[in-house]
């Protein structure tokens, strides 16, 4: 089964405003992840998981600078729900780019 890209969508808004109001600027990679998993919600949806998965494996990288996990949708999904709960509790470093 599928991860659930909606939920993730909703967790990573959540957490780009709360970002956001911390002083995080606009283009930090942390601030569109939630867009990024909306996405793959409409590529599923659409068939193409394999899209899906390499989008997920490249925002995890981005966002979280760790290598993505091996495993299905799934396991990326769980790193960006676990850097989310990171982000909140500390808000990440300012983009030099």
């Amino acid at each position: 089964m599928p991860p659930d890209f909606l939920k993730l969508a909703r967790d990573w808004r959540d957490a780009a405003d709360r970002l956001r109001a911390t002083g995080v600027p606009e283009g930090h990679p942390r601030l569109g992840v939630w867009r990024e998993a909306a996405w793959c919600h409409l590529m599923v949806a659409r068939g193409r998981p394999d899209a899906a998965l390499s989008k997920l494996r490249a925002v995890v990288e981005e966002a979280t600078g760790l290598p993505t996990p091996a495993g299905g949708p799934a396991a990326p999904s769980v790193l960006l729900r676990e850097a989310a709960t990171a982000a909140l509790a500390r808000p990440a470093r300012r983009a030099t780019h």
